[in-house]
């Protein structure tokens, strides 16, 4: 049997309707089997992308069509990226909010495009799959622009396949940041192989994905200024001036006071910052720490998650770890490059890595078992295929994206003018709002007596105005 035989028919175990930790598993050994024969995985790189593509897609839709995707962030950029296309100006319809929501993210005006394609937010989820696919053929090329042996390319490559924090940030709905690590790859690459055209164009592709990029940048450029300064100025120069005006333009519509107070003001532990981090380089078989130069590429946009007070970001979840994969990458090959490993010894911290990703639950980033529920899905598709299109609705968090480009729908809990109220209380889910808020909130709404309660079934509570006419 060919080799690219072999690799298809591995990841398409992955797709299997049996247990899938174990099928994850027999896979993870399977790759590493090929590994210690030697044989180069990037040689059949358009293979594995495509199936990686079609895998991490169809995981995509599925949790779209069980209304596991939410309106933060899926919904916002849908509607920001829909307001764009059909209505000239940026501006956020679920929130009411004008500008980015936020962050800045430049890329919106040529992402806007796609919404001519195909108005639906899962034309962003497929695009985010697709990029995030391209981190194999960037990785490749990256691993041979350094020279890393054939065997080592192989290793690299499964971990970065298997990898809880890639699938992590593919999980998470979608965040421009994710389309950036395939990009952020490809810049690395050009730069080892003196091609500045496509360095400048990568460059300039991920700064503009979200502002604070420009850390992740500046920390390889101190990376670069051991090896080559001019080409850390390369990095520098462009990375300053875009930051600069990033910055303006984000106090255009926030207060950076008050995003610096939410973010760094609470107390820190340096107890509880040892486990995810830990994890995180456990993730990588520890290869990442084993040298100063390796260290230095990505210690800037470390620092910034893990000085942070919020746990989403000092746990490196959801899109957080985005931009640091490429130079958590980069000091990986230095890694394997440098330092002497026994075959063994690197084969069994390979493994443990690969595990440990699994037993975090791979396919549960994007699939919590517990949510597929095939009579709610059914329930929640019938009560917004009977919407009628002049009805206004404030959705909760997991159906806003589902009529953010169809119907004029507020994330819930603005209310507004809208004519009903649809939640599906089964998530305890009420972002921007916690939990227990939502639901005072909710029950606060419920005895003004401004709506009342035509449905409560399957969890899904729809509450119409009581002036409806």
């Amino acid at each position: 049997m060919k080799k690219a035989s072999i690799i298809l028919l591995i990841l398409s175990v992955l797709l299997l309707k049996m247990n899938i930790q174990i099928s994850v598993k027999l896979a993870l050994f399977a790759i590493f089997l090929l590994a210690l024969s030697a044989e180069d995985l990037c040689s059949s790189w358009p293979l594995i992308t495509l199936v990686f593509f079609i895998i991490l897609t169809g995981l995509k839709l599925l949790q779209f069509d069980f209304y596991i995707s939410t309106g933060f962030d899926l919904g916002i950029r849908a509607s920001i990226l829909h307001n764009l296309a059909y209505h000239g100006r940026l501006f956020d319809s679920l929130n009411q909010t004008g500008g980015f929501s936020g962050h800045i993210w430049p890329i919106a005006y040529p992402l806007f495009l796609l919404m001519y394609i195909w108005d639906d937010p899962r034309i962003l989820l497929i695009t985010q799959s697709f990029f995030i696919s391209l981190i194999i053929p960037a990785a490749c090329l990256l691993f041979k622009a350094l020279n890393l042996e054939k065997r080592h390319r192989t290793i690299l490559l499964s971990i970065v396949i298997f990898n809880i924090y890639l699938h992590r940030v593919s999980g998470f709905d979608f965040h421009p940041e994710a389309l950036g690590i395939s990009i952020f790859i490809l810049g690395i690459y050009a730069l080892e192989k003196r091609t500045y055209g496509i360095f400048y164009l990568s460059l300039l592709l991920t700064l503009i994905l979200k502002e604070d990029v420009t850390i992740a940048w500046i920390s390889l450029g101190f990376y670069y200024w051991f090896k080559n300064k001019k080409d850390a100025l390369r990095i520098f120069i462009p990375t300053v001036i875009y930051g600069i005006l990033a910055a303006i333009l984000v106090l255009k519509y926030v207060n950076l006071g008050m995003m610096a107070g939410a973010n760094y003001s609470g107390n820190f532990s340096i107890t509880s910052r040892i486990k995810p981090v830990t994890e995180f380089f456990l993730s990588f078989a520890f290869l990442p720490i084993l040298t100063v130069k390796g260290i230095v590429s990505y210690i800037l946009p470390l620092f910034e998650h893990i000085l942070s007070s919020k746990p989403i970001h000092y746990q490196l979840k959801c899109q957080y770890s985005a931009m640091l994969i490429p130079s958590v990458l980069l000091a990986s090959i230095i890694a394997l490059k440098r330092v002497k490993f026994k075959r063994n010894l690197l084969m069994l911290l390979v493994i443990v890595a690969g595990l440990f990703s699994v037993d975090e639950g791979l396919v549960e980033r994007y699939i919590a078992y517990d949510r597929i529920d095939s009579k709610r899905k059914a329930y929640l598709d019938e009560i917004i295929n009977e919407l009628p299109q002049d009805e206004v609705v404030s959705a909760g968090n997991h159906i806003t994206p589902h009529l953010v480009t169809t119907h004029r729908v507020y994330q819930f809990p603005l209310i507004k003018d809208a004519d009903l109220i649809v939640i599906d209380t089964t998530w305890h889910d009420f972002t921007p709002l916690t939990a227990d808020s939502g639901m005072k909130f909710l029950s606060q709404v419920i005895k003004s007596g401004n709506f009342k309660v035509v449905s409560d079934s399957l969890g899904v509570l729809i509450l119409r105005k009581s002036s409806y006419r």
